[in-house]
């Protein structure tokens, strides 16, 4: 009997500590990180919202419904668009979003808990993307994309800034033209490029046309200043001999001429002055 009415004291236990363990996970609620939580009343929205953390609640009675505050990402798949000149254009979107905290209790009212589509209609998004794309030219679209796009998250924003959702980013994942305007597209790129090129040999070549003519120049300058430095040095060297020369060293000069052709015998008839007879036969006698 003993051991009866302890095994029942035992199981009386360990029914109450199950009952509080049930209890208390049917009153406490996580709320993940990353997510935000939505109070509900009786299935309506009391307008109270929990951060990421534990909470208690009122069984039965009260709940807590999670929605992701977390950046969430949509690829989209392949649509049509036009360029400003009418030319086709094949892309593929992705955008990012997050649900703004504030908003999400009306959020969760007005579309429910899978909003996304409801809120943000993908047509939608086509046509704003597609609006912006349509104001620029082929050549920009693809020299700008970047900037094209991040004008057309600006767009979207301001249509979707009272629903309670941010785009954080909208990007073209790739896009294609159709086959005619590829090639076309491509042909003018060569073109594009050969001319490039060209015009790169074109700018060595006259470099370096330039570069010798500089050399060439500068050549010449140096030769003719070295021409006049030994002009100027030949000049210099006469003018220093003319100073030099008396007239001794000049009739020395003469009369060394003149013995070198004199025979020995001395003229018949002199005339001039007889000084010159007495000065050349003192340095003949010599």
């Amino acid at each position: 009997m003993k051991n009866d009415s302890k095994i029942k004291s035992i199981s009386g236990v360990v029914s109450v500590i199950i009952l509080l363990v049930i209890l208390l996970l049917i009153s406490t609620h996580r709320v993940p990180i990353g997510k935000i939580g939505i109070e509900t009343r009786m299935s309506k929205v009391t307008g109270k919202v929990y951060d990421s953390g534990w909470y208690f609640k009122i069984p039965f009675v009260t709940s807590i419904k999670d929605l992701s505050i977390r950046n969430q990402k949509i690829e989209y798949a392949e649509t049509q668009g036009e360029l400003s000149g009418q030319e086709p254009v094949y892309m593929n979107i992705v955008l990012t979003f997050s649900l703004n905290k504030e908003k999400a209790s009306d959020v969760y009212v007005n579309y429910g808990k899978d909003y996304i589509d409801t809120l943000m209609p993908q047509q939608e998004v086509f046509d704003i993307v597609k609006g912006t794309v349509a104001k620029h030219g082929i050549d920009e679209f693809a020299a700008k994309r970047d900037e094209i796009f991040n004008e057309a998250k600006v767009n979207l924003n301001e249509r979707m800034k009272d629903r309670g959702i941010t785009i954080n980013t909208l990007s073209l994942a790739n896009y294609r033209f159709t086959d005619e305007m590829e090639l076309a597209i491509s042909q003018k790129n060569k073109a594009v490029q050969e001319n490039k090129t060209q015009t790169e040999i074109n700018e060595k070549n006259k470099a370096k046309a330039d570069a010798d003519a500089e050399i060439k120049k500068k050549e010449a300058a140096a030769e003719a200043e070295a021409i006049k430095t030994k002009a100027e040095a030949e000049a210099y060297a006469n003018q220093k001999v003319n100073e030099s020369l008396t007239d001794n060293i000049v009739k020395l000069k003469a009369i060394e001429a003149f013995k070198e052709k004199w025979n020995g015998e001395y003229p018949d008839v002199m005339s001039g002055d007889s000084n010159m007879l007495f000065d050349i036969n003192q340095y003949l006698n010599k």
